[in-house]
């Protein structure tokens, strides 16, 4: 079909597209954290020094991803997996989230950032 052949014209795009992706939500994720220090460390339960690191990890490593060389794409994605690893056991352990729930949000977006991150740093 001619739709497979167009698609397969543009899947060296398709990691690209992923890593822009992730990094546009790190950083989405992460800036808060830095900004609202305060606020983020209240509703997290954290230290403010644990959230200011977390906020700059997710920053830097969502700018790693979008802009940087095939090594710091990797070291970026190596160090969000481990965040998103501490996310979910974060979330598992001390809010006792289940996967999905329905209502709000479980841990499955988690899950999903820590497999394309394993993803790109696979690559």
């Amino acid at each position: 079909m001619e739709i497979f052949n167009i698609s397969a014209q543009f899947s060296r795009y398709a990691f690209p597209l992923i890593q822009l992706g992730v990094g546009i939500i790190f950083i989405y994720h992460g800036l808060p954290k830095i900004i609202k220090l305060g606020q983020t460390s209240k509703m997290m339960q954290m230290p403010l020094t644990a959230v200011l690191i977390l906020g700059l990890v997710e920053t830097l490593g969502g700018i790693g991803l979008i802009f940087g060389s095939t090594f710091f794409i990797r070291f970026s994605a190596l160090l969000l997996a481990i965040v998103m690893i501490g996310a979910i056991f974060f979330k598992i352990r001390k809010f006792k989230t289940p996967f999905s729930s329905g209502q709000t949000t479980g841990w499955e977006f988690d899950f999903i950032l820590l497999i394309a991150n394993i993803a790109i740093l696979i690559k």
